[in-house]
């Protein structure tokens, strides 16, 4: 008999990756996955590189392309830039070309490279500014100074024991180990808090809620505490209604508190829902959820219907669908609502050029009259994942309502959204998987030559114990940045009876598999 033993390997580079925390806008925390901004999107591949598109102007994704290429492990987006943790604990922000954010850190106030270091261990981004904490417990912000990127007030109480930084939509909370918490940032964010902080000590904060001017904390207790510079900073109206709340949602200029009773009580400006005279017998029990649109709010019931209050024309009036049962989500944008029935068909309200009337498209109803899973939402349009994995696409065109070019495409697993711009990816670790639609200039357009394929070629001799040698080559083609990989180790004896063993060490991806089989076709034939 003969016998004979193959190894074929192949190697990569590979990163212990520590775990990150990273909050805010938009996060990409796991590889294969999106992140986004107002202006474009990042996706994070496999190999730890980023790959961007969007932002109008070149320098959106090649000024820090050196520099995101491998060793990333997460991605957050603010208003117009991004900033990468590397696995090293440093940090990588592009582009340079707005206000925003700035490349390398270099022109950001009180925030330079040397001050960040390599020492970051979570990072928050709010609409304009970032915030990192260091593992010495000490913060460095950069970003536009009125939304939290400057910090020089409040510096010597972020130079230590800081556990973590909470978002804000216009500044930043954050929390010490000794339990203070100091606030920066725009004056929705600072506004009022000295005359709370004193409660804010003395209480253990759930979770922290911002409109465009005001604030408000969870306490562990359910009770609340509101505080800013407009509609929504005094909440003292209702604080006796304010007992066992167990989430708040804000809009842009109100807040709605869900009560473990499943009662809604909301404060802030009137027409923007703060005032709840029109529905508070809808809403003073079996409620099981609140979402908000910009200027209105809309109330899921254990029953399956919907109340809504706020700007009627906006998503403040739910009427119609009153007899519209058996919903199990809503999705807002800022406009509009879309709800998500247990049958999976797809009911809308408010503003039409948002998406909150689909009745007059008759092809768009009959599409999403069952099989929606998912919706996601831009600025003034609507996406929905159905169960073939086809996309349905509604709202103002500027900001991805029109799908045309998705018909006849399937296969999509998820759908990621940004301000202006949606996209869909298939399974798989390739952003060539993916496709984008609506406002080019923010996100709306893939170019795939920025990320071309590269093929490698890996050749493996054999020698038997004869005087036969035989070769295999392997062709493995991929994509950007991202290095395909993986590691086999695959054994084989041939015996006369021809029984072939190939334990793997672990699962090997579709090339290496098939690199396998040929290199087994091979061996079997030099057995012979």
């Amino acid at each position: 008999a003969l016998a004979f033993a193959i190894v074929a390997v192949w190697l990569v580079k590979a990163h212990a990756r520590p775990i990150y925390y990273a909050s805010g806008k938009s996060v990409a925390l796991q590889p294969c996955e999106v992140a986004s901004n107002d202006d474009g999107f990042a996706f994070l591949t496999s190999a730890g590189g980023v790959q961007t598109w969007g932002g109008g102007h070149p320098s959106f994704f090649t000024e820090a392309a050196t520099n995101v290429s491998s060793n990333v492990v997460s991605v957050i987006g603010s208003k117009d830039s991004f900033a990468a943790i590397k696995d090293d604990g440093s940090i990588v922000n592009w582009p340079a070309e707005t206000p925003y954010g700035y490349a390398n850190y270099d022109g950001m106030g009180s925030a330079t490279s040397e001050d960040l270091g390599s020492e970051v261990v979570s990072i928050t981004a709010n609409w304009g500014a970032f915030a990192a904490v260091k593992a010495d417990g000490s913060v460095v912000a950069w970003g536009s100074s009125s939304n939290g990127g400057d910090t020089s007030a409040v510096a010597a109480n972020l130079s230590s024991g800081v556990k973590v930084v909470h978002y804000m939509r216009r500044g930043f909370v954050a929390e010490k180990t000794d339990g203070t918490f100091v606030v920066w940032g725009f004056s929705s964010v600072t506004t009022g808090f000295d005359a709370i902080s004193s409660q804010m000590a003395s209480k253990n904060v759930s979770a922290f809620f911002s409109s465009l001017s005001s604030c408000a904390a969870l306490f562990s207790d359910g009770s609340v505490v509101s505080w800013g510079s407009g509609d929504g900073s005094d909440s003292s109206g209702v604080s006796a209604d304010l007992v066992d709340v167990q989430t708040i949602t804000a809009n842009e200029h109100g807040f709605a508190a869900l009560r473990g009773d499943g009662r809604v009580v909301a404060w802030g400006n009137a027409n923007y829902g703060g005032d709840l005279s029109g529905v508070s017998a809808d809403v003073a029990s079996g409620v099981v959820s609140v979402v908000g649109s910009g200027t209105a709010f809309a109330a899921l019931k254990d029953d399956g219907t919907v109340v809504a209050w706020g700007q009627a024309s906006k998503g403040g009036n739910a009427t119609g669908m009153a007899q519209a049962l058996s919903m199990s989500h809503i999705i807002p944008n800022e406009r509009a609502m879309a709800a998500i029935k247990s049958d999976g068909s797809v009911v809308t309200w408010g503003d039409a050029n948002s998406g909150g009337d689909i009745s007059s498209d008759t092809n768009l109803s009959a599409r999403l009259a069952s099989g929606v899973v998912s919706i996601k939402q831009t600025y003034h349009a609507f996406a929905a994942l159905k169960a073939d994995g086809s996309v349905v696409a509604w709202g103002k065109p500027s900001h991805g309502g029109d799908g045309s070019s998705l018909e006849g495409l399937d296969g999509f697993v998820k759908i990621y959204a940004g301000l202006f711009a949606f996209v869909a990816c298939r399974a798989g670790c390739d952003v060539h998987s993916c496709v984008a639609w609506g406002d080019e200039q923010h996100g709306g357009r893939i170019d795939y030559a920025d990320f071309p394929t590269t093929t490698t070629t890996t050749t493996q001799t054999m020698t038997t114990s004869g005087t036969s040698t035989q070769t295999a080559t392997q062709t493995m083609t991929t994509s950007g940045t991202s290095t395909q990989s993986a590691t086999m180790t695959a054994t084989m004896t041939m015996s006369a009876t021809q029984t072939m063993t190939a334990p793997m060490e672990m699962e090997i991806s579709q090339s290496v598999r098939a690199a396998s089989c040929l290199l087994m076709v091979l061996a079997t034939v030099a057995g012979l």
